[in-house]
């Protein structure tokens, strides 16, 4: 109980937070506001619920969210690509650009002298080359 109590300080706060955005946007308009309280309190509790429990905001929690699912779409994407790759392989190999050069090391036939990558490090690097050219 007392530990539930200590978090009555971080509810008071995100509601005087909510509070104090109500003051402005009433200020802003000329105090008159239309404000939809459901929704408003639907975030009050979400933020609470998150920072009580993993000291993070709703907002952030969301866009880890949107990350994590953007970054398995990609990752999903990438892994068909590799995977028509590693089926149609022909006889001279995978071919000389980025993917069939990191590909190459994985063959059974592969000189065990050289490194091999992994699945996951062939996705991160085709990722990190991917969003570098994008970046530019």
């Amino acid at each position: 109980m007392d530990k539930l109590k200590m978090m009555t300080v971080t509810i008071s706060d995100y509601a005087q937070s909510m509070m104090s955005e109500w003051e402005s946007e009433l200020g802003a308009k000329g105090g008159v506001v239309k404000i939809e309280l459901s929704r408003r309190f639907e975030e009050l509790t979400a933020d609470v619920i998150s920072h009580t429990a993993f000291e993070s905001c709703y907002k952030e929690g969301k866009q880890n969210l949107k990350t994590w699912s953007l970054d398995n779409k990609v990752r999903n994407m990438l892994m068909d690509i590799i995977k028509s790759w590693l089926v149609n392989k022909d006889a001279a190999g995978y071919g000389n650009d980025f993917l069939g050069l990191m590909l190459e090391p994985c063959t059974p036939k592969h000189d065990e002298s050289k490194p091999q990558l992994s699945i996951d490090e062939i996705i991160a690097e085709c990722k990190t080359f991917f969003f570098a050219i994008r970046h530019e």
